[in-house]
Order: C-alpha cells, then structure tokens, then sequence
C-alpha cells in the first residue's frame, strides 16, 4: 500500500483538497494538500448505526475523528453516529402529489462520500465512497448488497451505456485509477478498459511521469455522431486544477481528446440536457468557489458561457463547490455543496434554460455535499456524502420537483 497523504479533520480522501481552503500555490494552479490517507481495501466492516444489516465483509476505511487532530478514529461508532431518518419503516415518504418538498427513503446499508450511483430498469444502485468497495441496490424501499467492486475508488465518474456501467478514474488505495472500467450487471463481469489520458505537466506522485487518473471531475454523457460517450471535464489530478476534456466510446482502445474547458474547474455540478453538457459551480485553480456555469455543444464542438440563442449563462445565486447536479424534466438541479467557509449547505436551486434562470427551492433536509443524485420516476434522489462534521451519511432523501 503507498501512502500519498493522511487524514484530514475535515472531509477523508481528496476531499480535503476541496473542503479545507485549498490555497493557490505560486502559480495559481498547485493546491496544498492538507494530510490525508489513502483508504484501505482490506478486512470486516462495522456496520453503520440503524436497523439495516451489513453489506460487506471488509474493513472500511478509519473514518476521520473530528475531535483529535489529523488521529483517524476506528471507524463509524456511537460516538459518532450517521444521521438516520425517523423510523418510517421501509417505505419512502410519499408527499401526496406535492411540488418542490422533500421526502425521506430508506437509509443505504452503508456509509458512504465521495460515492457514485446510477439507475437500471428502475432500481437505484449504489457503489464506492465506503472504504470496502460494494455495490447495493435499491428495490423498491430498501437496500440489498449486490458484490465488490473491482477497486474501491472515491470521486470518480459513472455512466450508463448500452446496458452497462463504465466508471471512469477516481481515487482508490494507491493513486488515482488510471483506467474506464467496464460492469456488466447481467452476469457481474468487471473488465478493466481503455487508459485515461496524461495530463501534461502533472506528475504522478507514485510512479513518476505525468498522472493519467483524475477525481472530482464532472461528467455526463453525450451523444457524438450518434453514439453515446462518457465525457470527462476538468477535476483533480497531482494537487492540480485542470481543463482537460476528453470523451470515451465503449469498446474504443483510448479516450479523445476535446477542446479545453474555458478556465480548470473541479468539484463541480454537471448536468447533460438537449445533448449538451452544463458545468456550475465548483473550485478554480485560485481555491476560491465558484457560481458560473458553462456549457459544452457537440455539434458546435466548442465550450461557450452563452445560451444557443446567445444570452450570457446565468451563475448560481450561490457559489459553491463539491456540489450536486442532476438535470430532469428539461431543468437543472443544483444541490448542496460548500461555499467558500466550508459550510456545508442545504440549498437547491433550479436552472431552467427557457428562462435562463437560476431559482431557489425549498432545501434539502440533511446539509450534504460529495454525495450522489439520480432521477427516478420524476423524482430526484440523493443519496450519502459528508455532513457539516466531517462525517459520511448513508441517507437518502427525496425531491419532488
């Protein structure tokens, strides 16, 4: 195991970059790493508070003890329970045909931050973020496992495509990952694919050379030539703010390389609407948060900070970073995060282009940000990340627009 860093008080993993100032180095683009450690993939978990059953049989990762310093604690204990919603047994809370509230659903079995989640044929799944490495399924109300996956990974991208999952980079046990990797959910197949591009200029802190794996990125898919492809923009890599954007087609041997986005951003929003990517909020290369928002075009093959119709793109009425973006029903949904004190935040704002304006909603009931969203049967789920102590969440909870 190769230590890159150590824990952070605040938030574990790369996140400490985005969440505990990350000052510009003297060229405005090199962050100071505070310590963090990379987690492990080894031994039995403990099981999060609440009624739900563990789903692993390893070890997760120390989690951090805000009360002592850079010293991680032994993991989830009562000492530092995870928020659970009142016991409304396994059913999610249904509002009754109301607009733009909240509701609650069952809890996930596991911890989770920094986690991804994707939907297939209408059940939500969950995976990473934990420090152990398993996929659960949401069916119906409640949780199951499902397997491990192949590396336990934080901050990275997923998407659906052609009936499987592709996770793209992210940070596991030793460095960041270098590859897409390929799950196929009919028969639990997982295939390492093609190698992410170097970053010019980053080099790796493990091996040497210039780093190819990234975390933070946003991401989406989008249709090229008619065919769908994972696209990567900005993110993380070696302490660096980047601009690289790049797409992937499955069954390619290598990713393309797009044109940069108009300024590095990482820990941003994104959301893929009318087949064009949107990017909001996030970290510049300066460590101060962010409110623009970009869009990215394919059939004009170019980034712009203007509408197709040509009016300016409006900015969050919050900056913010380490948020979550999510695009339904013709809107954009921007949720959570942290603004510039690292005060993890509740507020929702929605985005809707006919207008080309941003709004406020009503607020997610649980403060939380480096979570997970997915749209499901008109609603908006969101799932895990970090409270406003430091600590990682399993709950779920339920937008109705």
């Amino acid at each position: 195991m190769k230590t890159l860093f150590r824990y952070s008080p605040w938030l574990m993993v790369v996140s400490t970059i985005l969440l505990t100032g990350c000052p510009g180095g003297e060229n405005g683009s090199i962050l100071t790493i505070p310590g963090f450690q990379s987690p492990s993939k080894k031994a039995t978990p403990t099981p999060a508070p609440g009624p739900s059953t563990p789903v692993s049989t390893k070890t997760p990762t120390p989690g951090p003890n805000p009360s002592s310093g850079n010293t991680p604690s032994p993991g989830p204990s009562s000492l530092y329970p995870t928020p659970v919603p009142p016991p409304f047994g396994s059913v999610t809370i249904d509002l009754g045909g109301q607009h733009n509230a909240w509701g609650v659903s069952e809890p996930m079995s596991t911890l989770r931050a920094g986690l991804i989640a994707w939907v297939r044929n209408g059940k939500i799944y969950a995976a990473d973020g934990d420090g152990y490495s398993t996929i659960e399924e949401r069916n119906g109300d409640s949780w199951s496992a499902k397997q491990y996956s192949l590396e336990c990974r934080y901050f990275s991208a997923v998407a659906l495509i052609g009936g499987k999952v592709y996770q793209a980079s992210g940070f596991d046990g030793d460095g960041y990952y270098p590859r897409v990797l390929e799950y196929d959910p009919q028969n639990g197949k997982l295939d390492p694919k093609a190698e992410l591009p170097t970053v010019p200029g980053v080099r790796d802190p493990v091996g040497g050379g210039d780093v190819q794996g990234r975390s933070h990125a946003g991401s989406g898919v989008l249709q090229f030539g008619g065919s769908d492809q994972l696209c990567l923009a900005g993110g993380m890599a070696g302490g660096k703010v980047l601009d690289q954007f790049i797409s992937y087609l499955p069954g390619n041997p290598s990713w393309d390389i797009l044109p940069k986005l108009p300024a590095p951003r990482t820990a941003m929003g994104a959301a893929t609407l009318n087949n064009r990517l949107y990017l909001f909020g996030g970290y510049a290369s300066s460590g101060q948060p962010l409110a623009s928002m970009v869009l990215y075009d394919p059939s004009l093959g170019q980034w712009s900070s203007t509408t197709p119709n040509g009016a300016a793109l409006p900015s969050l009425k919050k900056a913010r970073h380490s948020l979550m973006g999510i695009a339904l029903n013709g809107k954009i949904y921007a949720i959570g995060g942290a603004d510039g004190a690292n005060k993890v935040l509740r507020e929702v704002e929605e985005y809707d282009p006919t207008t080309n304006t941003w709004r406020n909603l009503s607020s997610i009931p649980t403060a939380r940000a480096l979570g997970a969203v997915v749209a499901l049967d008109n609603k908006i789920f969101a799932l895990g990340g970090f409270d406003d102590g430091g600590r990682p969440l399993r709950t779920v909870e339920v937008f109705y627009p």
